[in-house]
């Protein structure tokens, strides 16, 4: 009986290959450039999208947190089930944050997932700094046409 369970497991549970970098098989980033502005609240869109030929276990945990300097996201800790689409490919998430402190503002995801080639699976833990420009407060604001 253990002979049959044993290649059953290696079969789901193997890494697809052991040694390829986590950040080769997905990527965690933001979909649209994120400029912030003192004290004003602003959406990030982040997506987490697996590499071409791979997937996102669907039924797997898929868990990011989040971590700033000089600003305060309103939720630190985002599941599957917080996402725009939840059963999507690559899963979006709206997140909102504020520049509030003093300093450069910086945003890092540590992505905690399981990503598939075929039938294959493997636990992928991901640490991704999110590029964030702070609005010049001097610069004149641009204004919406009629």
């Amino acid at each position: 009986m253990r002979a049959a369970l044993l290649p059953a497991l290696l079969l789901c549970a193997s890494p697809a290959r052991a040694d390829e970098d986590p950040a080769s098989l997905v990527a965690v980033r933001l979909t649209r450039p994120a400029e912030l502005e003192r004290g004003r609240a602003v959406v990030l869109s982040l997506a987490v999208a697996p590499a071409s030929g791979l997937r996102l276990l669907e039924d797997a945990p898929l868990t990011v947190e989040l971590t700033g300097a000089a600003l305060t996201p309103v939720r630190r800790t985002l599941h599957r089930r917080d996402a725009v689409d939840p059963r999507a490919e690559a899963p979006r998430f709206e997140l909102e944050v504020r520049a509030d402190r003093s300093g450069a503002p910086s945003l890092t995801a540590r992505l905690t997932a399981w990503v598939c080639r075929g039938a294959r699976c493997r636990p992928v833990e991901l640490t991704s700094p999110l590029p964030l420009v702070v609005a010049d407060a001097r610069a004149p604001r641009p204004r919406a046409e009629p």
